[in-house]
């Protein structure tokens, strides 16, 4: 079913505190995580998410290689450090602020105790983009984009202009001026409209929308939404289905979907093949932005206004709506609960083959629909889990992709058995010979 305005995660859930800032027992555990944020931070800030046994200092020291620098810390999250700097809480994750003065570069000399990061990346601007290129030695999982900026490395960013080369200029793009933010402007990428407001913005959003398709095997096409909601909804009057409308799409919805897929990758496009899901027909290849839903299968359908997005088995296709541009209903972040809706709705296609296992594997139900009563039998870890197994299970999956410390926290069993089915994905890559 739909996912709505009214569904949801419940409240956060609480983790044992963590030290601070006492630095003599700042750096147990703390490695290259610490080096890959302090990459970030040399680009514009990052964020660390704290962990047993973490003392502001050691955070400092490791992030900018001056532990006296924890009140750096303190000051950007008021929210999150209590009692004057002396107590954090494992789980909560802190900004890490830029610091230009001087004291910290998140390197430091053989006696500063700190962590040196890997060579950091140039920025490049060019005609298919603004990039921060990284070298392709360098170790660890790159930052995420930001401000419309793509993080790859050289071998890929060479792969992209040579593409450039040889592709189709599109106008609307070309026509917008360079290194300069405006006002909204709805562009034409591959048929679709997107609002952006910036060039960078619509080069990143024009190389997502060929990734999708290219990469994933999933075609954005935001008329096919409009098309499978009326193959669905056949109940309701015409009069009705025809007020359906495609809507632009925001450059962060494409972002997030980029996101959200990325985790289904061993198990979309090419590498399909070789997975544990090889020789079964990829579940979902459209997704749309479509401005409304219908709210029921009846005579008495009408447009729904709080839909975040619905999966069209019949079609192939998920669908993303305008009520869930802004949400906040799983998350206080637009971005995280943007990508948590499209991890939802794609679980329900790209997963459903995994419900009567899940079935099973849960006391909770004994079939889709029907709660066991089985005492002690672990609960959904939302209240929209609750609806049905297939809705828990789409619940789940968001909360282990996007928040897994919560999941592990509300529901151990669930993310135990869904990192089960995750990583029997990608084929068994067998032992070199000695």
């Amino acid at each position: 079913m739909p996912k709505s305005h009214q569904s949801g995660a419940s409240g956060p859930s609480t983790d044992v505190a963590a030290q601070a800032p006492d630095a003599a027992t700042a750096d147990a555990g703390y490695g290259n995580a610490a080096a890959q944020d302090a990459v970030k931070k040399a680009m514009g800030g990052g964020h660390y998410q704290i962990k047993r046994g973490d003392t502001l200092s050691g955070i400092a020291k490791a992030t900018y290689g001056n532990a006296a620098l924890w009140h750096e810390i303190q000051r950007a999250n008021p929210d999150k450090v209590h009692r004057g700097g002396n107590l954090i809480f494992a789980g909560e994750i802190l900004d890490l602020p830029v610091i230009d003065d001087g004291k910290g570069t998140g390197s430091t000399d053989a006696g500063g105790g700190g962590t040196t990061p890997a060579p950091g990346p140039t920025l490049r601007t060019t005609d298919f983009g603004v990039f921060q290129v990284y070298p392709d030695d360098f170790v660890g999982p790159l930052p995420p984009t930001q401000d419309a900026i793509q993080i790859v490395r050289q071998a890929t960013f060479l792969q992209y202009q040579a593409e450039a080369q040889t592709q189709t200029i599109n106008l609307d793009i070309d026509a917008l001026d360079e290194g300069v933010s405006f006002e909204r402007t709805v562009v034409t990428i591959g048929g679709e409209k997107v609002a952006v407001t910036s060039k960078a913005q619509a080069q990143h959003a024009q190389r997502i929308i060929k990734t999708l398709r290219e990469v994933y095997g999933i075609k954005v096409d935001s008329q096919a939404g409009v098309d499978a909601i009326k193959a669905q909804y056949k109940r309701v009057p015409a009069t009705e289905l025809d007020k359906l409308k495609t809507k632009e799409w925001e450059y962060k919805e494409l972002v997030a979907l980029e996101k959200a897929l990325s985790h289904f990758a061993p198990i979309l496009g090419n590498p399909r093949a070789t997975s544990s899901r090889k020789g079964d027909t990829q579940e979902i290849t459209s997704v749309s932005k479509v401005d409304q839903a219908i709210d029921k299968n009846s005579a008495s359908g009408v447009l729904d206004h709080s839909t975040l997005g619905e999966f069209f088995s019949g079609s192939k296709n998920f669908s993303t709506f305008t009520a869930g541009t802004n949400s906040a209903v799983d998350f206080k972040d637009s971005s995280k609960q943007l990508e948590g809706t499209a991890v939802h709705e794609i679980a329900h296609g790209l997963m459903k083959n995994e419900l009567p296992a899940f079935i099973t594997a849960m006391d909770y139900w004994t079939d889709q629909y029907t709660k066991s009563g089985t005492a002690g039998a672990e609960a959904p870890p939302t209240d929209y889990g609750q609806t049905n197994a297939g809705e828990d299970l789409s619940e789940s999956v968001m909360l282990y992709f996007v928040d897994p410390d919560s999941l592990k926290s509300k529901a151990a069993k669930r993310s135990a058995w869904i990192d089960g089915v995750v990583k029997s994905w990608a084929p068994k890559t067998a032992a070199p010979s000695p």
